[in-house]
């Protein structure tokens, strides 16, 4: 089975407008998103642990190929 690489392998983010304003839109919706997560996991714990990796996770992405029809609001 080929190995997969780890989403921490990605090449590091560097600080500057696009970082900060990925940070001011997570930050917008975390809210929302840490109300979900804790509605599904149970835990205040384990819901900001989700958060966290996903906040991770989005920062080894090319933004700029990923629309935001999944914010509603």
């Amino acid at each position: 089975m080929p190995s997969r690489e780890s989403e921490h392998d990605a090449a590091p983010v560097t600080p500057g407008p696009d970082l900060e304003r990925a940070g001011a839109v997570f930050r917008g919706v975390r809210g929302r998103l840490f109300v979900i997560a804790y509605r599904v996991l149970g835990s205040a714990a384990e819901a900001e642990d989700v958060l966290q990796e996903a906040w991770i996770r989005r920062q080894a992405y090319d933004r700029s190929t990923v629309s935001c029809a999944w914010r509603t609001r």
